[in-house]
């Protein structure tokens, strides 16, 4: 099975791509912030069709969107999981959204990680752990993707029963 993992967020996005849960290849991509909205949300699609047509993944993992102190943000990621959301529907592609403290908490269970109370200090976390797992340094975009991947993937897992 080949699964795109996303950090998702209306600027820059981290992905990454699993096949048979091995990290086969991870980027990002940058959404022009002075854009309307619509073109963004747009933009978002096509870059979601980009990523399908150049690895035919089965299945979708992307992160929840969480309060933010500014509500206009808020507002914004919210359409960003919409435009998610439609895309899966559109595309018949079976998916699971996980919040940050869902993902940080299954890697926290599996690989002993503590995650910190900051952004700082999570995006520090998760940069160690992919660099300690798959000897890459990549951006905290790229190693958030990579993480919510491996924590989609380990809870799939979970819920799997081999009858």
């Amino acid at each position: 099975m080949k699964i795109l993992a996303l950090d998702n967020a209306l600027r820059i996005t981290g992905w990454s791509i699993f096949e048979d849960s091995k990290l086969v290849s991870y980027g990002k991509f940058t959404i022009a912030a002075n854009d309307d909205l619509s073109k963004r949300l747009g933009e978002y699609w096509k870059q979601l069709d980009t990523l399908y047509e150049a690895n035919q993944f089965d299945y979708l993992y992307f992160e929840d969107c969480q309060q933010q102190a500014n509500a206009q943000t808020y507002h914004k990621l919210s359409m960003v999981k919409a435009t998610i959301l439609l895309w899966c529907y559109f595309h018949e592609m079976p998916y699971t959204v996980l919040s940050p403290s869902e993902w940080r908490k299954i890697l926290r269970g599996e690989h002993g990680r503590n995650f910190g109370r900051t952004r700082v200090e999570n995006k520090k976390v998760a940069k160690a752990l992919v660099a300690d797992l798959y000897k890459i340094e990549a951006t905290e975009d790229e190693c958030d993707s990579i993480c919510i991947g491996i924590a989609g993937m380990l809870e799939q897992k979970k819920h799997t029963s081999a009858f």
